[in-house]
């Protein structure tokens, strides 16, 4: 049923008629049209047809949006939903020409064939033939620094918990250390090694393009599509004082071509021991005392005889060697021989009462997580059409410890936008944002050493947590004192964002502008209870911090690219101004009245004076960088870098450093005399660089 034509008025509606009757004098005169292309020979004097048809991709699945244009003409369709174009008045021996971002054009002639069905190519050697550079992009075969790349894809059955779990292993030249924590973002990352013996080691992150101030942590793994790294100091000479320690540069993915692609990426795992550290049971702490002891004293046997069973336990002496004998090795005399025994181990009464009672704890079932689990889900949606692309996502990660109390979470989403505005403008954003919790406050592993399996969990009331089991608190701590009795919460608010506008100007040139935000907020807040016993007579403890950075950065970047014959020149042009400012508030009271109870929430209520700091810090930068590519036939290559920054930091004396680099390499395969080893050599590079880095991580002050 055809739908009746809706009536339009005012200015919308004297558009709306100007648009269809153009459209249909599109439609209607094809004369007209072959009149003014009389310079297209085939479309002349050709009775014209009717053509449909459908473009897949090569699994066949439907690409809506691609441009089917004749060959020749301004005229066109683009496929619907369903990856089928109509295209009336088509020259009967006319070609038509089908493009579509990310595919290889392809060309077809109609033949007298009213049917045409297409199926494009995806164009994969953008990713496998091109790494990222620094403000810029350059095929693997045109470098002249050393860089190596690590594609996601690689991994996205492996489940990377982390940017670190992506990296290790992957990339020559690069170390990636191992956090054990349940946060498991600690790993350390080192570009051929350590780089300072005083300032960061750490290699500069780079992502979408833009210098990233933030923490791996707050980068989910499943958003990142490749990870490039700048190894010698040419190549990372863009960066200029950054640049010392290496460059890890990240993208994250794009829109993929064809309808709206949701993919769930869901993940549940367990944590156990396998090797865990063996925590000594009732029976084996008795006998690792007693040898203690032993070796300590130093006795001599030989002329002590029977002095070797001083700390055994008397239920056990060998039968040629009595109780009265063992009494009487320090003249014990007729005191009870398990109060002798505790007494000569050096044991507190605690200890030697649950001995009496068969009361004693197993700290192993205790302080492990029998069924520690780890979740992590991600669902993205992800789309490409002709004139604008997006990548949305949702993550979340949880992750239990191996001791009680250890849990980490994260929350983490991710929208990457670009639409073509004009043919001299596109625009864009890449927006991240992340909340961490690292709340939970553990149990202490390290007071575990130093505990005995024959003391008390609780004190007298079975309710109130001991502060030693065995009444000890000069040589040890009770591992859950301090879960038991803190209240905490330590999280993190984390936005970033890069906002670009990009496009080609006349003349090979094009420029690019990012303006990239961070705003930052931690909130640190901690209760000690007036009930934790070393604590009590302070009447509780709470203290606040908050903690917000916000910064900016400002890149301007010029781009010229031209090609005369053989020879390919590239230039890039960078001015740079950034920000950095926080403030960190911290606020502190005890001695509560009436009582706690509120914690932190009531820290008003604390009648000592409250203790206040203030740390607030502020830093600039900017930073001009110039860099010209060239080649001669795809087989000489030469690139000159030069980088000057200013820094808040350096000091009046020098406040700009200057940073030059120049690589050249030579890829002799293709040489003439090298015609000969096609057999055994596809591709063979020499490369010689040179460049200057520096680091300014020194502290702001």
């Amino acid at each position: 049923m055809k739908k009746k034509p809706k009536l339009l008025t005012g200015r919308q509606g004297l558009l709306g008629y100007a648009v269809i009757v153009l459209l249909s004098l599109s439609a209607l005169a094809p004369e007209v049209q072959a009149k003014s292309t009389n310079n297209v020979g085939f479309i002349k004097n050709l009775p014209p047809i009717s053509v449909t048809g459908k473009v897949t991709d090569s699994k066949n699945n439907p690409l809506e949006g691609v441009s089917v244009v004749i060959k020749g003409s301004t005229r066109g369709a683009t496929t619907d939903g369903q990856g089928v174009f109509k295209l009336s008045n088509v020259p009967d021996n006319g070609t038509l020409v089908f493009s579509f971002t990310g595919f290889a054009n392809k060309e077809v002639a109609v033949k007298s064939n009213s049917i045409i069905n297409v199926t494009l190519s995806e164009q994969v050697s953008g990713l496998n033939d091109v790494v990222v550079v620094g403000y810029g992009t350059a095929k693997k075969k045109d470098l002249t620094g050393a860089v190596a790349q690590v594609k996601a894809t690689q991994f996205e059955n492996e489940n990377p918990r982390s940017v670190q779990d992506m990296l290790r292993g992957n990339a020559p030249g690069l170390d990636v250390g191992f956090d054990p924590s349940t946060k498991g973002q600690g790993g350390g990352l080192q570009v051929r090694g350590q780089g300072s013996l005083t300032a960061s080691s750490s290699p500069l992150i780079v992502l979408d393009g833009v210098i990233y101030p933030g923490t791996l942590a707050d980068i989910n793994p499943n958003d990142i599509a490749t990870v490039d790294v700048l190894k010698d100091a040419s190549s990372a000479a863009v960066f200029g004082a950054r640049s010392a320690n290496g460059v890890l540069l990240i993208t994250t993915k794009r829109g993929k071509p064809g309808k709206p692609i949701i993919t769930l990426n869901s993940n549940i795992g367990m944590n156990k021991l396998v090797n865990q550290p063996h925590l000594l049971n009732a029976e084996e702490f008795l006998q690792f005392r007693s040898d203690a002891l032993w070796a300590k004293a130093s006795f001599d046997s030989t002329s002590k005889p029977g002095i070797k069973y001083l700390y055994y336990n008397p239920a056990k002496l060998p039968s040629d060697f009595s109780l009265a004998q063992w009494l009487a090795l320090d003249g014990s005399g007729a005191l009870d021989p398990v109060d002798v025994w505790f007494q000569r181990n050096l044991y507190k009464p605690i200890e030697k009462d649950n001995y009496k009672a068969g009361k004693s704890l197993n700290w192993e079932d205790l302080i492990y997580n029998k069924n520690a689990l780890q979740h992590d889900h991600t669902l993205s949606i992800t789309q490409r059409k002709e004139d604008f692309n997006y990548y949305f996502s949702l993550g979340y990660l949880t992750n239990e410890g191996l001791t009680v109390g250890d849990n980490y979470k994260t929350f983490r989403t991710r929208l990457n936008l670009e639409a073509i505005a004009t043919k001299f403008l596109t625009v864009g954003i890449n927006f991240q944002y992340s909340n961490r919790d690292e709340s939970t406050v553990p149990v202490r592993f390290g007071d575990i050493a130093s505990t005995t399996p024959w003391g008390s969990f609780y004190a007298a009331d079975g309710v109130t947590i001991r502060q030693s089991p065995n009444d000890d608190p000069g040589s040890n701590t009770h591992p859950f004192l301090d879960q038991a009795y803190t209240n905490r919460l330590y999280k993190y608010d984390d936005f970033f964002a890069s906002i670009y506008a990009k496009g080609k100007l006349p003349f090979g040139f094009s420029y690019q502008v990012n303006f990239s935000p961070r705003y930052d907020v931690l909130r640190e807040y901690q209760h000690l209870s007036s009930k934790k016993p070393d604590i009590t007579a302070r009447k509780g403890v709470a203290n606040r911090r908050n903690q917000t950075v916000y910064s900016w950065q400002l890149d301007n970047i010029l781009r010229w690219n031209q090609t005369f014959g053989k020879h390919n020149i590239e230039a890039t042009f960078l001015v740079n101004a950034e920000k950095f400012q926080s403030w960190n508030t911290t606020i502190q009271a005890e001695n509560f009245l009436p009582s706690d109870n509120l914690g932190f929430n009531g820290i008003q209520y604390g009648t000592l004076p409250p203790i206040v700091s203030s740390d607030d810090q502020y830093e600039t930068g900017n930073a001009m960088m110039g860099r010209v590519a060239y080649n001669f036939n795809q087989r000489y290559f030469l690139t000159a870098t030069v980088r000057k920054d200013g820094y808040s930091a350096f000091g009046q004396s020098n406040p700009t450093a200057t940073f030059p680099s120049i690589g050249a390499a030579w890829t002799f395969s293709d040489e003439s005399f090298m015609k000969g080893t096609t057999k055994w050599l596809d591709y063979a590079k020499l490369r010689v660089s040179y460049g200057e880095n520096g680091n300014r991580s020194i502290g702001r002050y």
